[in-house]
């Protein structure tokens, strides 16, 4: 039965591939980045000029691909807030002279929604047109790809639980990079961040209508190449990457449980589809947020149908919480996974 619990809210080195997949060196984070965003995070409260400084000065810190697209991504909506266009266009088209290229969509439905403040800018339309060129180069041949991280003290003569951490409907495993910190995970996993061969952006990926493939190629490398228990997957993923995990088990991939953090509920996730974990004895953690208006309908509805038909569960919400983490996701991880491997 399930455990109810009501909180208050406080371009990389190819190693291998197949087909359609690829395994890529793992990425080495910017401590800074982490500093800066922290500091960003502090003065939420504050102006937007309070921010604009602590990202400009970021920028003159930061040199890697991923953290100049991460502040210019921050940095273009603060200063499209302040009305600095004139900036904002030359920070982005700089990005644009590195290679770097953003999820950004234009027409009836400008994403994200603030650029349509840039409507009638004719270097905006020249800059889109330029990031535009750069999307389409990167999406050739595109593939799924993934890096793996051993845990430590790593022993090929052991068998590791495994567990796959997927992004959302647009995201990348830089971002579940960081944002899935777990001792647990570091200590006795061994732990695989994929992302989706469908380009949205240099650092932007979707799954695609390849996702359910992809992921179980990726899944199929992994146990052939490092020593991992497969009786002990683990299937993890944040919004539409928690969708995802449910539909891979629904294919028959067999794993030990599932982590959701924030789910989207995949359209044909009924009482059967319940049933069918019940059957596999799968056990599986969900977190969510009361205040997540467009998604938390859909997983009241993932627990109801798995509770009524005795899915081993942990429901765990938020009643501040939005589409997003919680301050004490490292510690709800440790406890979730120990709940899925039985180890309370």
């Amino acid at each position: 039965m399930h455990k109810l619990i009501f909180l208050g809210l406080i371009f990389n080195i190819t190693i291998c591939h197949g087909q359609n997949v690829i395994e890529v060196e793992q990425p080495e984070l910017n401590d800074e980045l982490e500093i800066i965003f922290t500091e960003l995070k502090a003065s939420r409260d504050s102006s937007f000029y309070t921010g604009i400084e602590i990202l400009e000065e970021g920028l003159e810190q930061v040199d890697d691909d991923y953290g100049l697209y991460k502040i210019a991504l921050n940095l273009g909506f603060l200063y499209t807030q302040t009305k600095q266009f004139g900036k904002c266009l030359d920070m982005w088209n700089a990005a644009n002279k590195k290679g770097i290229c953003f999820d950004f969509r234009v027409g009836d439905n400008f994403y994200p929604s603030y650029l349509s403040a840039y409507r009638d800018n004719s270097r905006f339309i020249e800059f889109i047109a330029s990031n535009d060129s750069l999307l389409a180069a990167l999406s050739i041949d595109a593939k799924a790809d993934y890096f793996v991280k051993l845990p430590l003290g790593y022993d090929k003569s052991k068998k590791y639980p495994v567990i796959i951490i997927l992004h959302g409907g647009v995201g990348t495993y830089y971002r579940t990079y960081e944002n899935w910190k777990s001792d647990f995970i570091d200590n006795d996993f061994v732990s695989v961040y994929a992302q989706g061969r469908e380009i949205k952006g240099s650092f932007a990926r979707g799954y695609g209508k390849n996702g359910i493939s992809d992921i179980e190629m990726i899944y199929k490398e992994v146990i052939e190449n490092y020593s991992v228990d497969t009786t002990s997957l683990v299937l993890a993923g944040q919004s539409a990457g928690g969708g995802l995990s449910l539909r891979l088990i629904n294919n028959n991939l067999l794993a030990k449980g599932i982590f959701l953090a924030f789910p989207t509920k995949p359209k044909d996730f009924d009482i059967q589809k319940a049933k069918s974990l019940q059957e596999s004895s799968v056990r599986v953690v969900m977190i969510c947020g009361e205040q997540d208006k467009r998604f938390y309908p859909g997983q009241l509805e993932i627990f109801r149908l798995l509770d009524s038909v005795e899915v081993e569960n942990k429901f765990i919400k938020y009643p501040n919480l939005g589409h997003e983490f919680p301050n004490d996701f490292d510690s709800q991880l440790d406890q979730g996974l120990n709940y899925i491997l039985d180890n309370e």
